[in-house]
């Protein structure tokens, strides 16, 4: 047999299966393996995902307190200085 033909893993058994993520030849047995490893890293992945989505949601929810905080000074400041220059005006009327 070709080395085509014999399982990836293992190398000895004629191979019976062909993923076509990676496009290897496996055994029964050695592609139960590689499927059981892909499963793995998928579920890995998605945990990762999970996680990452739950930053991604605190970082958008703390950027949109910082704006509204943002916006409270800034009327904050525009009232005070409308303020200052009301008492201003009036001292200067006095």
């Amino acid at each position: 047999m070709t080395s085509s033909n014999r399982c990836s893993m293992c190398g000895k058994r004629a191979d019976t299966c062909i993923c076509m993520g990676c496009k290897a030849h496996f055994c029964d047995d050695d592609f139960q393996s590689h499927r059981g490893i892909l499963i793995n890293d998928l579920d890995a992945l998605t945990v990762e995902r999970g996680n990452l989505q739950v930053k991604i949601n605190e970082a958008i929810s703390n950027d949109q307190s910082s704006k509204h905080l943002l916006a409270t000074i800034d009327e904050w400041q525009r009232t005070t200085i409308e303020k200052v220059k009301q008492a201003a005006e009036l001292a200067r009327q006095q």
